[in-house]
């Protein structure tokens, strides 16, 4: 056999292994060198990403950068560790994951993972911490190093994390009787550079998007542009309530309060200098209050700039947005449940959504904080237990939906501490299998993989 595999040519020998699985490319990579060269080649590796991870919709591990300035090493290493994740996630465990503690010094009121998972964010009174959490093997311990911290000209009040790039943030601080909004910028090769500074005018930080900022209050709501000042008024529900989160779905922003939700559109060329007002498009009002925590996803994962010289895979099914929420009422079982489950998709081909509860057969205490990434996958709390969450496919009579879905019968990975110890931050890296818990002084990054 070896000699007949010697007499092929390279190019007969790349095609055979294009069809083999990636365990199998990894196995006979150590039969000789010339295999061991050619499974190695950077058209292997853009197949196996594209065929492995991007058609098959999982979620991705590691930076975002654009596909064409990744190392063939980079997306060999993407194509592994999405593969292990898939594989180990519907059977994690408290045994199969990994714990590190940062050793932080003064109590965090925020942790943040940034894309890739190796750089966390710990949101002090009144500065901002970045720690490298590296982990080079399962079996080997993490690496844990302090890089640099950004210094608050206040205490701060609020942290939001960009929608569209997702190492950006804004910080709202409040000193002498002024709130100071700072645009950082924390990329895995620099430090956390300010992109800008100015006075918040006109509310409260809720969120931010590209080169806008969201800004609400109890009655209005307005998208600032943080690099020129103008500003688009949107228009709020009547007795829309308390304001909880956004998202975008498909090419619009979707806002939640706790007695209704609205749609716009998101704002286009055209409304990027100029300020004015903005209708919502469409909106809903709840039967029944709802309240933090609160999570909102598409279910599907964020792809990479220039993802693959291949054509990306259309979406299967209707397109939906799950929404995610605590209540206090009975679900439809008559059980306190604590989540709610709501699904906003398109009816038409004209834009118009609608917006159904899906009830869940879940029998637990409480959920005191939900975290769910881009994909569906995700964490909640259900009464000092830190279990996982998944996309699975719901029919409706407009076809399948891609919705997130609980499992109380599972493991629950660890066990955390109750939030009448005081504040609980939890957030969640999809592509890499890490979570980031932090209460009180201690914070812990757990790695499923």
């Amino acid at each position: 056999m070896s000699l007949l595999v010697d007499t092929l040519v390279d190019d007969v020998l790349i095609q055979l292994i294009l069809t083999l699985p990636v365990p199998d490319v990894l196995s006979i990579r150590k039969t000789c060198k010339r295999l061991s060269y050619l499974t190695k080649l950077r058209t292997i590796w853009c197949t196996k990403f594209h065929t492995e991870v991007v058609r098959r919709k999982l979620p991705i591990p590691g930076s975002y950068l654009p596909f064409t300035d990744l190392p063939t090493a980079d997306l060999e290493w993407k194509t592994l560790r999405a593969l292990q994740l898939e594989n180990k996630w519907r059977r994690i465990s408290r045994h199969t994951a990994l714990t590190s503690v940062l050793p932080v010094s003064e109590p965090v009121e925020k942790v943040i993972l940034l894309p890739g998972g190796y750089h966390t964010l710990t949101v002090h009174t009144d500065r901002i911490v970045r720690w490298c959490i590296s982990l080079q093997s399962f079996s080997q311990n993490a690496v844990i190093e302090r890089l640099d911290s950004w210094m608050s000209p206040g205490i701060i009040t609020n942290v939001v994390r960009d929608l569209e790039l997702p190492d950006r943030i804004a910080v709202a601080s409040l000193a002498e009787s002024q709130t100071i909004l700072t645009i950082l910028s924390a990329t895995a090769d620099g430090v956390c550079t300010e992109l800008g500074r100015s006075t918040l005018i006109g509310g409260n930080l809720a969120g931010l998007l590209g080169d806008y900022i969201l800004l609400s209050d109890i009655t209005s709501a307005s998208l600032v542009n943080w690099q020129t000042g103008d500003t688009l008024k949107l228009q709020v529900p009547l007795d829309a309530g308390e304001y909880l989160t956004f998202a975008l779905f498909q090419d619009f922003i979707v806002i939640l309060w706790s007695q209704a939700l609205a749609i716009f559109p998101l704002p286009s060329a055209s409304t990027k200098t100029v300020s004015g007002s903005m209708e919502y498009k469409q909106s809903f009002a709840f039967h029944q209050p709802v309240q933090q925590p609160i999570s909102m996803t598409n279910c599907l994962p964020r792809t990479l700039p220039s993802t693959s010289p291949f054509q990306l895979p259309g979406p299967e099914g209707l397109p939906c947005l799950s929404v995610i929420s605590s209540s206090p009422v009975q679900n439809a079982w008559g059980a306190q449940s604590g989540i709610t489950r709501s699904v906003l998709f398109p009816i038409d081909n004209n834009n118009t959504f609608s917006l159904s509860s899906i009830p869940m057969a879940l029998d637990f205490e409480e959920c005191s904080e939900i975290c769910i990434g881009p994909s569906g996958r995700g964490v909640w709390i259900d009464n000092g237990n830190l279990r996982p969450c998944t996309p699975r496919t719901m029919v409706s009579g407009l076809g399948e939906l891609q919705v997130v879905d609980f499992d109380d019968g599972c493991r629950p990975l660890c066990r955390v501490p109750s939030k009448d110890n005081g504040p609980l931050c939890l957030d969640f890296d999809d592509g890499m299998g890490r979570i980031a818990i932090a209460h009180g002084k201690e914070v812990k990054i757990i790695d499923l993989v």
